[in-house]
């Protein structure tokens, strides 16, 4: 996942193909996207799967146009995640890694939150930057 990040701040949505909690997040996606754009914060996409299925994967994330870097995780990530302080307790997560590739908040607000991710967002990763 570190070298998709190429040295930039990073919002990642832990999500599941099966997660209807995940998906409902999605329709905030424009609004945020912009944000992010203009703050050259990526946008991850890491789908875990119990059964992976990547033709189904690929569907949503084209249903959804979701725009951004994409992976799919399982269990050893999830693993390696939590050895660097992330843990995933349930669908969706999303978190905050700077560019230097740490978990800066591993709790992040949702994006249906709105200003309270933007807030998050500002104080974690845009002004560490400046």
């Amino acid at each position: 996942m570190l070298e998709k990040l190429n040295n930039k701040p990073a919002l990642i949505d832990f999500w599941g193909t099966w997660c209807g909690p995940c998906k409902y997040q999605f329709k905030y996606k424009d609004s945020l996207k912009k944000f992010l754009d203009e703050n050259n914060i990526k946008m991850v996409f890491a789908a875990y799967e119990y059964i992976p299925d990547r033709e189904k994967w690929k569907k949503i994330i084209t249903a959804y146009e979701l725009t951004g870097s994409h992976l799919m995780i399982d269990d050893n990530f999830k693993n390696d995640l939590k050895q660097h302080g992330g843990e995933i307790t349930g669908f969706p997560t999303f978190m905050l890694i700077n560019e230097k590739g740490e978990i800066v908040e591993s709790k992040a607000h949702f994006p249906s939150d709105g200003e309270k991710l933007k807030q998050q967002i500002e104080d974690k990763l845009i002004n560490n930057l400046r």
